[in-house]
Formats: C-alpha cells, sequence, structure tokens
C-alpha cells in the first residue's frame, strides 16, 4: 500500500528470481526478507522449465490413478485434476511427507472458509486429513462423504496421490442421478475444484523455489444434466439447458502463482471451469457468486 493508501498489485512472473541492490527479495507474509541460496537455484531451474515448456503437452499427463476403484457409470459425474510444480523441487521433509501434507490440509481449511459458505465446506474438512504411504510412489489419502449433510442422497467419493516428486493429483466421483432427472451439481464442483487448489498452495508454498504450477482439469459424466441453479435439484422440464460434450471429457489447463492458489483459489478454479459453466448457465447463475459467505 503506498503511502497515499493505494493498494499496489505485483503480478506473477514466469522469469523469477529477480535481483535487487545484489540481493533476491521475497514476500514473507507482510514483510519482505531474502532468498536462500537453495531457493534461487531452484527458481532458476523453474525458469529454465518455463523457457522450455512445450504447450502442447497432454492435458492430466501427469495424473495419478488412484489406488482405490473409482465407478465410472451412467450418472456419475468424475473430476481428475493434477497440480505440477515447475521446476525439480524437493520438499524440505525428503520422502517423509504425512505431516506435511496433514499440515497442508489443516492451513487450507481457512482459505476455503473465506470463499465458500460453511453450509458447502462441512462435508469437505476431513479431506487430505489422513494419508498414507503409496509403496514407493509416494503418499495417498480416500474420503467418502454427502455433501448434502445428514439424509443427502448425492455421495462423494473423493481421492489424492502426492508422488515423491511433488505432482499432486485428485480425483472425485459424485452421484448426480435425482429423482425425475439428474443435476450438474456445479456448485459442488466449484468447490471441489478450490478445495484441491486451496490444499496445493498450502502444501507446496513450504517447498523452497516454488512459485508457478501447472494445474489441469478433466470432467465427464455431466452430459443430460441440468444445473442446481435452474431445476433447485428436483424440478426438471424440457425447456432447462443441459450439459453437452462432457462424456468426451471436459479438459482444461492454466497455469498459476504458488501463493494466488494458497490465499485466494478462485481466480485458477474459475479459469478452470468457466468454459463449461457458460455452456450451460446465465451470468446470474454463476456458481463462485452462488457459494459465496
Amino acid at each position: 500500500m503506498t503511502p497515499t493508501g493505494e493498494i499496489v498489485t505485483v503480478p506473477r512472473s514466469l522469469m523469477c528470481p529477480h535481483m535487487a541492490h545484489g540481493r533476491f527479495p521475497a514476500r514473507a507474509t507482510t514483510t519482505t526478507r531474502d532468498l536462500t541460496e537453495l531457493e534461487v537455484a531452484a527458481l532458476y531451474e523453474q525458469r529454465r522449465e518455463v523457457l522450455s515448456a512445450s504447450d502442447d503437452s497432454e492435458i492430466l499427463s501427469a495424473f495419478v490413478e488412484p489406488a482405490q476403484e473409482i465407478p465410472s457409470r451412467v450418472g456419475v459425474g468424475r473430476m481428475r485434476s493434477s497440480v505440477v510444480p515447475f521446476g525439480t523441487p524437493r520438499h524440505p521433509s525428503g520422502a517423509w511427507l504425512k505431516a506435511p501434507l496433514e499440515k497442508g490440509a489443516t492451513d487450507s481449511l481457512p482459505i476455503l472458509d473465506g470463499v465458500v459458505m460453511q453450509k458447502l465446506t462441512a462435508s469437505t474438512r476431513d479431506r487430505f486429513s489422513e494419508w498414507e504411504a503409496r509403496g514407493t510412489m509416494g503418499w495417498q489419502t480416500c474420503w467418502i462423504g454427502d455433501p448434502f449433510g445428514p439424509g443427502g442422497d448425492s455421495t462423494v467419493f473423493s481421492a489424492a496421490t502426492c508422488t515423491h516428486d511433488l505432482r499432486l493429483s485428485f480425483a472425485t466421483v459424485m452421484r448426480l442421478d435425482a429423482p425425475g432427472g439428474r443435476v450438474a451439481y456445479e456448485q459442488i464442483w466449484a468447490v471441489e475444484v478450490m478445495r484441491a487448489i486451496a490444499f496445493a498452495g498450502s502444501f507446496l508454498s513450504e517447498v523452497p523455489g516454488v512459485t508457478m504450477l501447472r494445474l489441469d482439469l478433466g470432467l465427464q459424466g455431466l452430459d443430460g444434466s441440468v444445473s442446481s441453479a435452474s431445476s433447485h435439484g428436483h424440478a426438471f422440464s424440457p425447456s432447462l439447458t443441459m450439459v453437452t460434450d462432457t462424456d468426451t471429457d471436459y479438459r482444461e489447463r492454466v497455469e498459476a502463482g504458488t501463493h494466488e492458489c494458497e490465499d485466494d483459489p478462485r481466480s485458477p478454479a474459475r479459469d478452470l471451469l468457466d468454459r463449461l459453466f457458460a455452456s450451460f448457465l446465465s451470468k446470474s447463475q454463476d456458481p463462485f457468486t452462488r457459494i459465496a459467505p
């Protein structure tokens, strides 16, 4: 903030680290600190990867299927996403990632509470809270819950994997069938995406030199469903716009800063989902506005 009270926004840079007066400054909450030698080396490695990155790499090529079997049938929506840090990062805890992953889950909860109403985050509070080793690949977690609280009928299955090179993969499956039709539950998918992004930002912000992330999303199985905003979950009519094209797997990729994901996951989540939401929702039905606290 300037002396006149104006807020100055500094955009993320793909070319960091940047030297100033013989030092490499970095944000540290509300102050500034100097990067360590390890962080500077990691950021130069990230810069090299950014400059050599290929834009035509396959979306979700870094995704790791969960160890648990995921149902895939009519009436089930399936989301897969991956978060990959640029460079060749190494976590300070090495291969012992259970505690850092569980800390990332705890640290990300206030972030989600700040952007999503509590009744929609209640079912996600235990998400990613207990991790166990997945052989020599890395770590994994699995969760089953009900997004609508006691008495609801739309069970969610969620699993996540973290490899030792810090690639994060998330899988979510949700039943869409309702009496009389199929509901897209677009607000729940928005929460799921933001939950994964906030967690990834919180966990990876502890890794020296990780400032840029590649976010991939795939969503399928929503064909023939109508929005929650239009149907209210139960009122169906032929005039309602249905989701199309997702049986062939809706896919999107964006790049975002680690601290951007940690501080406010709404912007990268919008970039991942807006093309889908615009295909069957009006602007007034924007899920990110409807689920805000």
